[in-house]
């Protein structure tokens, strides 16, 4: 990241050091070097925030507070259905369904699934939230069709070029979240496949073993405790041996 910030500036040096000789305008030097590195610094910052957050829900209200700061009236997060919904494969298509997870001025309580609002595809933005002049963007990654982000109005503090790179962290964010959520139904399916028949559901000797051993420590654990209310001392003696694996029981 300091690479990439120390080239963007050399760039930037050359280009407008051109333009002043030209124009005359020291400060315009100054003023978008200043202004590039606030952006990195920003940057890093919501790389560090994003990383932190482990679910959809997590990720959005980092999301909502965070665009904030980006100069714009409102901003809107809104997600593909069928990318939230389903966790297998890949979505290449918007489907019907539309839903609204993020908006970034709001007195607004989302569902559990951070969802405010849920809309046909045709409209785009629900009718409520449009203005006169919105911006829309898509947001993907290598073609995952996510959803897309609209904005109210022109922001004056963060440049096109510098919010492209921060869809391109967002979409990547939320590919990781859903990716680990896949691996983690697809563990669950595994483990109960491996636990269970296939055609009639019921354990199998593996789940046998696994569900009788959890039956019998905890029964065992309740006989100790009931034992122990009558008969301390022997209790005592009793839940040592249990806790070495060799249970007294008798």
């Amino acid at each position: 990241m300091t690479i990439q910030r120390n080239s963007a500036n050399a760039v930037i040096v050359i280009i407008v050091c051109i333009s002043a000789r030209r124009y005359g305008i020291k400060e315009l030097i100054f003023n978008i070097i200043i202004r590039n590195n606030c952006f990195f610094e920003s940057l890093e910052r919501l790389e560090i925030l994003f990383s932190k957050a482990s679910n959809f829900s997590e990720l959005l209200d980092i999301f909502e507070k965070e665009s904030q700061n980006l100069g714009y009236k409102q901003v809107y997060l809104i997600m593909n259905s069928d990318y939230v919904d389903s966790m297998s494969g890949d979505i290449t298509q918007f489907s019907d369904i539309m839903y609204l997870m993020g908006i970034s001025y709001h007195q607004l309580i989302p569902d559990k699934r951070h969802i405010y609002q849920k809309f046909p595809k045709k409209e785009i933005l629900p009718q409520a939230y449009k203005s006169r002049y919105m911006i829309y963007t898509s947001l993907s990654n290598n073609g995952v069709a996510i959803g897309y982000l609209a904005f109210d109005h022109y922001s004056t503090m963060i440049s096109v070029n510098f919010m492209t790179i921060i869809l391109k962290l967002l979409g990547l964010t939320i590919e990781g979240i859903r990716k680990e959520q896949v691996l983690s139904i697809l563990n669950e399916r595994l483990e109960d496949l491996s636990i269970k028949d296939s055609l009639t559901h019921l354990y199998n000797r593996f789940g046998m073993n696994h569900l009788g051993k959890s039956l019998f420590q905890s029964y065992i654990k309740k006989i100790l405790c009931t034992a122990g209310r009558q008969f301390p001392s022997i209790c005592r003696c009793s839940c040592y041996c249990f806790s070495t694996k060799y249970y007294l029981l008798g």
